[in-house]
């Protein structure tokens, strides 16, 4: 019998590991678009099982320099303002039918002449044209109550106030969030139309109790929907459809384009574009969203 060389057996060794390596290597693919499949199915209608964890930050920058007056026109502004608010969510799966969670907001806003930059806020000052504060946590308990309907959850959320003088009524500054507590209440739903489009609805009421002010309290009563669309295993192109009716005699429509990306597995990036169109005492800019996500399965 014939005894390989040491260069033989070298070779051999390295053609072993490579082999190996190539096995782990499409393993990991493998997974990673099985997870991504997996991740593109969490929409916020979907539960965590018992001990998942989920963690997003979302990033908005919103900029105007019109608004929509009581006619319903869209009015010319010699200012621009604009706000940033960064939303760090987590979520806990306690129960398949019961999750818990919070959110903490961050919020910035600046106020300047028309032709500024709507990138000044991110300089996150506090003077008399700008504010910046964390501003709100939110407790929040997310259910699915009906087993026949998994894909309907409900989720009710407690925004607390944690800066003072947010109104900017003692200060003067520009106005960076409601000193009162708010409730929000929303219904979430998913339906799946084939392979690679998946309809998202939602719907819910959030209520402002004025407790500062005298003022009347407000009901809004947003309602959204987004159709997701899966080119491939790890891409989602979406678009969003956003009405939001007030108690206060006040509306505005918000229509835009998404994009998410899996990384990796469990870990997702977003970004999104909306403008609105039309709207009645509201603003009428337009935002810049980017977001990130993370899903321990």
């Amino acid at each position: 019998m014939r005894i390989p060389i040491a260069s033989e057996t070298y070779c051999l060794r390295r053609a072993c590991l490579a082999r190996c390596v190539i096995t782990v290597l499409i393993t990991v693919a493998l997974g990673t678009v099985a997870q991504a499949q997996t991740l593109q199915r969490f929409t916020p209608s979907t539960m965590l099982a018992p001990r998942q964890i989920e963690v997003k930050l979302f990033n908005n920058l919103y900029t105007q320099t019109s608004v929509f007056d009581e006619d319903g026109e869209r009015v010319k502004l010699d200012t621009r303002s604009s706000y940033f608010t960064s939303i760090l969510q987590a979520q806990y799966g306690l129960k398949k039918s019961l999750n818990v969670g919070f959110d903490l907001y961050f919020k910035s806003v600046h106020v300047d002449v028309w032709d500024a930059s709507a990138f000044d806020v991110l300089s996150f000052r506090n003077d008399a044209s700008s504010q910046t504060a964390l501003t709100v946590i939110g407790p929040r308990v997310k259910m699915a109550p009906f087993k026949r309907v998994p894909s309907l959850s409900l989720q009710g959320t407690l925004l607390i106030p944690v800066a003072s003088d947010m109104e900017g009524r003692e200060s003067g500054r520009p106005f960076l969030e409601y000193d009162d507590p708010q409730i929000w209440l929303q219904a979430f739903y998913d339906y799946p139309i084939d392979e690679s489009y998946l309809l998202y609805l939602e719907t819910g009421i959030l209520f402002r109790p004025d407790n500062t002010t005298g003022q009347s309290h407000e009901w809004t009563f947003p309602l959204k929907g987004i159709l997701n669309f899966y080119p491939t295993g790890r891409w989602t192109v979406y678009g969003l459809a956003d009405f939001s009716p007030s108690s206060l005699d006040a509306y505005y429509f918000q229509g835009g384009v998404g994009v998410k990306f899996q990384v990796f597995a469990g870990f997702e990036v977003e970004t999104l574009l909306t403008g609105f169109p039309i709207g009645r005492n509201r603003g009428g800019g337009k935002t810049y969203n980017f977001g990130l996500r993370w899903i321990r399965f």
